[in-house]
């Protein structure tokens, strides 16, 4: 098949939905298909981009039929088209009109919660699927009134990126880890939460034999540095900025518990939330139990007393009670975290990805390379 995707970035080092989107197009490429791609903020030299260069001065409104001028020199014929985000979508429809087809979109999170799909879906005549990255997003898509079909296409995880490592431990003391961006925008993360939670555990637990370990850097982390003095738990919690995919595996194998309770919020005005939460699955392959948000889209890879524990993201209290709960049931904790990386095993890697792509059609698996059950064959 003749694919073309338009989105905004294919750059790896931008963030999880570009990571999501470039893993989904390797993997068609690998299957045998023609993958082209036209993105918005620069290029992916893995893929065939199609030869255009914006204008700065060139009219908006010209942006599609140019786009298609370039493309129809690239390539005539298009099986596919799928579009990269929503607020891409109005482009799509005059492109896809070209040819005189329909196209699947790509749906993530806050770009489609709190009415924002339903304020663009009446002008979107040409949109065949949707291709969703969590069961939380689906759900929000239909409350919006999307009768159409939507399909389940949730991130994976490549396990050659995930070697085994030996279990190492910091002594007698549990280690708390969350990894994400400390930006002022996205500050539902819930690291300040967790701060507070600490404090809870040693004021009203008398817990002394834990440390949080924090990993990412952003423009929020002097303001959570200033409140772990506050709060008198800067013993308790260290900050390690950026690291490297070495220095990552080390902290994941040293540490006990993943944490990151991610507040979601729907509210129109400011969507906030995960997604889905990749970084989850991450944890998880290290045996990681995991604690996070009661809803939103990582509820697909937690669930409940089994693999990890969900919190009221909102409440230092319910936060601490959880992790005094791990802090004091060590069986636990390694049974949750047995779980957890069989969940991910069982269900987000590379092997089952042909199994969701065949929802959009079996044309997009059924190739030489790929098993019936939609798993890449390696040999």
């Amino acid at each position: 098949m003749d694919i073309f995707y338009f989105g905004y970035s294919l750059d790896e080092n931008s963030g999880g939905i570009e990571n999501y989107t470039i893993t989904i197009l390797e993997y068609l490429r690998r299957c045998g298909h023609n993958v082209v791609v036209y993105t918005v903020n620069g290029v992916n030299d893995k893929f065939k981009n199609i030869p255009f260069k914006e204008k700065k001065h060139i009219d908006k409104c010209f942006f599609a039929t140019r786009i298609t001028n370039s493309l129809q020199k690239t390539l005539p014929k298009v099986d596919l088209f799928l579009c990269g985000h929503l607020f891409l979508a109005k482009h799509m429809e005059k492109i896809v009109k070209k040819y005189n087809k329909k196209y699947h979109l790509f749906v993530y999170g806050i770009d489609c919660w709190g009415g924002r799909f339903e304020s663009r879906y009446s002008k979107l005549s040409n949109l065949d699927k949707i291709i969703s990255i969590s069961s939380f997003t689906t759900e929000q898509i239909k409350e919006q009134g999307f009768k159409g079909d939507i399909v389940y296409v949730p991130p994976v995880l490549n396990l050659d990126k995930f070697p085994e490592v030996e279990s190492q431990k910091y002594g007698n003391k549990i280690s708390f880890v969350t990894v994400g961006r400390l930006s002022s925008e996205e500050r539902y993360k819930g690291h300040d939460r967790v701060l507070h939670a600490i404090h809870i555990l040693i004021s009203k637990y008398k817990v002394k034999n834990i440390i949080y370990r924090i990993i990412g850097k952003g423009n929020d982390k002097k303001r959570l540095e200033q409140l772990t003095k506050d709060l008198n738990v800067d013993q308790y919690v260290k900050f390690y900025g950026f690291v490297s995919d070495g220095e990552l595996r080390e902290i994941y194998s040293r540490s006990d518990v993943f944490i990151m309770p991610s507040n979601v919020s729907i509210d129109p005005v400011k969507p906030e939330g995960e997604g889905f939460g990749i970084v989850f699955t991450e944890a998880a392959m290290y045996k990681l139990p995991l604690i996070g948000p009661h809803n939103g889209g990582s509820t697909d890879i937690i669930d409940d007393r089994q693999n990890g524990l969900e919190c009221d993201p909102l409440s230092p209290e319910d936060i601490a009670d959880k992790m005094n709960y791990l802090i004091e049931n060590e069986d636990l904790r390694i049974q949750y975290g047995e779980q957890a990386k069989k969940k991910i095993l069982d269900n987000f890697t590379l092997d089952q990805l042909g199994w969701y792509l065949g929802g959009l059609s079996k044309e997009l698996i059924c190739v030489v390379g790929v098993d019936q059950t939609g798993k890449l064959k390696t040999s």
